[in-house]
């Protein structure tokens, strides 16, 4: 019965639990959760309590008087130690739950809605707070959850079953709530001509408090959460000093309702819908830009530079090593010297030297103006282009591998010039893999759709593409 009411489709946020709500992947850990407890306590209570000492004089506890922590003593300890049967019974209870609230934490939550976030807040996280426009009773309420009832375990292994997976998780029909701060009313542009364009998970909501404090104009920024993580979130952001008093940057949120992988090219596609600068710079929720950047692609535009089918591309670079007491790169004479000493290096450069290689990074240092480079198969950095120009992100290429490389493939099908600026460059923040980019079919399907989409720009546009990446 228990199993039967772990496994069933939930209905709502209201219903028995918000945490089974989310996908059948984590329903299937609380199964886990459940059968691991089930052993624990059979483990911990099995064995026989030590027999009680004879009548006499009792020895002194060593509890008393030993330096080691009493929560660190094995039970056999214990009972060497001069405790009697009640004590051993007590420490096997105590970490039976603390077994059980670790194991469980994440996934068993109380039924209905989410706990309030009830923290008092500073004036001007107050103020931001004040601005979101969504009312969470009652979406916590009415709101009704469909997940998918598939995932990349469920199927059988074979290409065809993946590819499958993978094509409707890109079809499901996504709950979307722009702008909820309701920035574009209060947004004056004030001379501004460019919108940073990216998508992040609630997560990584430092990553984003870091690029404000980089880049001061326009921003606009898809959002990635489940529904019982929005209030947390909001108030999260308005904490932020770098976010609460801004009111240039649009926050769009598309709530996780359980698909296995991150929709990446569909919160691309949110946060460009939303951009009303004549130009975009479009970039991840995990790479910093240079703190000038804004000012020195506007300077490009008026110049000349992007004007019409141009892209430009952004030097994107990673740390290996950070430097001691590193807080961010200045200026470029400073990211070249943590380059000569080895901090970092070109991003991707040794993984897969397609993606970033054609930027050609060794002209880039000594750079002086922006420069025409040579588009390569599956080159795939991040870049600036006219707004009004710039097409949509292919929604079929959710999670990892070849989401950007589309894009970019596009852009030289159109028969677009690339260009590179010379005084701008961007910076990676690590982070944990994606979901499932490891998997080995999964790849495979990827790379069959990126290369259909190949023979597909081909014909559309009559513009041969060149010739593919040999294995890398």
């Amino acid at each position: 019965m228990l199993l039967d009411f772990l496994l069933q489709e939930p209905t709502s946020l209201a219903g028995y639990s918000r945490a089974l709500a989310l996908s059948p992947r984590r329903r299937k850990r609380v199964i886990i959760t459940v059968v691991l407890l089930t052993f624990a306590f059979f483990l911990i209570f099995s064995s026989e309590p030590a027999e009680p000492e004879p009548q006499g004089k009792r020895k002194t506890s060593g509890l008393q008087s030993h330096k080691k922590p009493f929560f660190e003593f094995e039970p056999e300890e214990i009972d060497t130690l001069g405790a009697g049967p009640q004590s051993v019974i007590i420490i096997r209870l105590t970490t039976f739950f603390a077994m059980f609230s670790i194991l469980t934490r994440e996934y068993v939550l109380p039924p209905g809605p989410p706990p309030r976030d009830t923290r008092s807040l500073s004036q001007d996280a107050q103020a931001c707070v004040n601005r979101f426009q969504l009312n969470l009773d009652e979406l916590y309420n009415n709101y009704t959850v469909y997940p998918p009832s598939y995932t990349l375990n469920d199927a059988n292994q074979s290409t065809s079953d993946i590819c499958s997976l993978i094509a409707k998780e890109a079809a499901y029909n996504r709950s979307v709530f722009p702008d909820v701060f309701g920035s574009r009313s209060l947004f004056q542009p004030n001379g501004s001509r460019v919108t940073l364009v990216t998508q992040v998970s609630f997560n990584r909501l430092f990553n984003l408090t870091t690029q404000a404090k980089h880049w001061p104009g326009p921003m606009s920024v898809a959002m990635y959460l489940p529904l019982f993580r929005l209030e947390t979130f909001v108030m999260d952001y308005c904490e932020a000093e770098s976010l609460n008093k801004r009111e240039n940057i649009q926050i769009h949120i598309m709530l996780d309702e359980g698909c296995y992988f991150f929709p990446t090219n569909v919160m691309r596609n949110l946060a460009m819908e939303y951009v009303y600068t004549s130009h975009s710079f479009i970039t991840d929720g995990d790479h910093i830009p240079n703190p000038n950047m804004e000012n020195n692609i506007i300077k490009h535009a008026e110049d000349g530079y992007l004007k019409g089918a141009t892209v430009m591309i952004i030097p994107a670079f990673e740390y290996t090593v950070m430097p001691e007491g590193f807080t961010m790169v200045h200026d470029k004479e400073e990211l070249m010297k943590h380059w000569d000493e080895k901090y970092l290096k070109p991003f991707y450069i040794d993984r897969f030297l397609p993606a970033y290689g054609p930027t050609n990074y060794t002209y880039w240092r000594t750079a002086e103006h922006p420069y025409t480079i040579e588009y390569g198969d599956q080159f795939e950095p991040y870049i600036v282009a006219e707004t009004k120009l710039t097409h949509s992100y292919n929604n079929s290429f959710i999670g990892r591998f070849y989401n950007k490389a589309e894009h970019i493939a596009e852009f030289f099908a159109r028969r677009f010039k690339f260009i590179v600026c010379n005084d701008c460059y961007e910076y990676h923040i690590p982070h944990t893999s994606v979901a499932g980019e490891h998997h080995v079919l999964y790849h495979h399907c990827m790379k069959n759709l990126y290369f259909d989409l190949r023979e597909y720009l081909q014909k559309k546009y009559e513009n041969r593409m060149p010739p593919p990446v040999k294995k890398w």
